[in-house]
């Protein structure tokens, strides 16, 4: 059976995500506090958590962290309204965590293809297979330190589909003709675009 595990101390929130899963072969588990999530994970086997990070009580990255002992095959998936790098790294180093999503997150239908991605990848980290998606690409905390230091910047997969960027909003129109490094990720070859090199 496929199992997700969704995060959220917002009841709101996992209502919504509720309604919108019902349409899916997925048995989906909600918490609303990361002591309740660690009871699902401590009774089922998750396939994968996504999980809210600020939170009273214990955040996501502490509770990322204490799943990952409890559950070391489940895929531990992080949502914050924050667009912090050092936010993504920190996710990525301590809590061992193999996606940030930027929020608000709309659970549409290629969100939902994304989670059913997710967990057709966890059961087969479970089998022993050595995977790698082409969907979910999970970005190395040394490419993310590396592009904290640029001013502006965006990280895109050989393909030009974004990863992740410095700007909260739209990307300038012009970012493709800017300067870009070449840099090895988990998944092949990424592009470091450095918009302030080309603009002086």
């Amino acid at each position: 059976m496929k199992r997700v595990l969704f995060v959220d101390d917002d009841q709101m929130i996992l209502k919504l995500i509720e309604r919108k899963m019902k349409s899916t072969d997925i048995k989906c588990h909600f918490a609303g506090s990361g002591k309740e999530a660690l009871k699902w994970l401590k009774q089922f086997d998750i396939n994968v958590m996504f999980t809210d990070i600020m939170m009273p009580d214990m955040n996501g990255l502490e509770l990322a962290v204490k799943a990952q002992s409890i559950s070391p095959n489940t895929m531990r998936i992080v949502l914050s309204g924050s667009t912090q790098v050092t936010a993504i790294v920190d996710a990525i180093n301590e809590g061992h965590v193999y996606k940030y999503i930027v929020k608000p997150w709309k659970i549409d239908k290629e969100a939902i293809e994304m989670i059913e991605e997710a967990v057709n990848i966890s059961k087969e980290w479970s089998a022993g297979d050595d995977v790698k998606s082409e969907k979910i690409i999970f970005v190395e905390a040394s490419v993310l330190k590396k592009a904290s230091l640029l001013g502006s910047w965006v990280l895109t997969d050989d393909n030009l589909s974004v990863i992740e960027s410095s700007f909260d909003g739209g990307l300038p129109v012009d970012w493709r003709d800017q300067p870009y490094e070449l840099i090895n990720g988990s998944d092949g070859v990424l592009r470091l675009y450095n918009l302030d090199m080309g603009r002086k």
